[in-house]
């Protein structure tokens, strides 16, 4: 995905940024372990990470969390490419009722290596933590990718949605390909400093795309795949929330917790890219 500007044709600069903060939300320590098969298909580090995502889901089980998103299902059901779903089914490893803050004392494996067996495992200790609000029930947000779930490399597109009341519109974007242990925020930015939703919403907003920038759907050129799925993250809050240009994984669900959950909803939105033009 590109984040592309009109006027110069070039993609949008991101800067790195983190912050470190505390949580006052209960909190457990657990042991987990994933596994994942070795496909011949798959990079070693492949492998590595996505039985790492496996032992987060398992942390997150323990304290009776959802396993899987529905949209995820989606998303690999229309694509329709099985490897690369099955490569991205432990994705989404933060969902309503909590999150992971901070993992430790990461032991990464392999067993049955040469054989057909052969797995990646992942032991690993969790900060699994449980929100300290509920969702406000009143308060909801819907979101939708424009056209098919299927994109073709460089197409165009826009996210549209809205919510039971005024809010504030941000948009993240995530790639199991790229960044793996980072957001990147897309939106705000120099265009769009101030997306609100006013019961309904459009991103990049209806002055400015296709004016000065546009989302695009890129396929990486040093993929050996021909079609990779990549995440979008649409958060609405009641009031400003603070956004930097990429931050972690854990510390962006961090914040949110700390943030207030009745203040905020969120919905993660998946579609694919295919390897060549239209």
């Amino acid at each position: 995905m590109e984040l592309l500007q009109k006027q110069t044709a070039s993609i949008l600069a991101l800067l790195v940024g983190c912050l470190l903060v505390s949580n006052q939300s209960d909190a457990d320590w657990v042991n987990a372990e994933g596994r994942y098969h070795f496909e011949r298909n798959i990079t070693k580090e492949e492998c590595e990470y996505q039985a790492l995502l496996a032992a987060k889901k398992d942390a997150l089980s323990k304290i009776n969390l959802e396993k899987l998103s529905a949209v995820e299902m989606e998303v690999c059901t229309e694509a329709g490419e099985q490897t690369n779903c099955a490569l991205h089914s432990q994705t989404f490893n933060y969902l309503d009722g909590g999150y992971i803050s901070e993992t430790r004392n990461v032991i990464q494996t392999r067993e049955g290596v040469n054989t057909a067996n052969e797995e990646c495992v992942a032991k690993i200790e969790a900060d699994v933590h449980q929100y300290a609000e509920k969702p406000d029930p009143a308060f909801f947000l819907e979101a939708k990718i424009s056209g098919k779930v299927k994109k073709f490399h460089g197409e165009s597109f826009t996210i549209t949605g809205k919510t039971s009341q005024k809010a504030h519109i941000y948009v993240f974007f995530w790639s199991p390909n790229d960044e793996r242990d980072e957001y990147t925020t897309l939106i705000p930015n120099r265009f769009d400093p101030n997306i609100l939703s006013n019961k309904t919403f459009q991103a990049p907003s209806a002055a400015r795309n296709e004016v000065d920038y546009t989302l695009s759907a890129e396929f990486p050129e040093d993929l050996k795949r021909d079609e990779i799925i990549e995440y979008f993250f649409v958060l609405a809050t009641k009031t400003p929330f603070k956004t930097m240009d990429s931050e972690s994984v854990e510390g962006f669900w961090k914040r949110l917790d700390e943030f207030g959950r009745s203040n905020w909803r969120l919905k993660h939105l998946g579609y694919s890219i295919l390897r060549g033009d239209r």
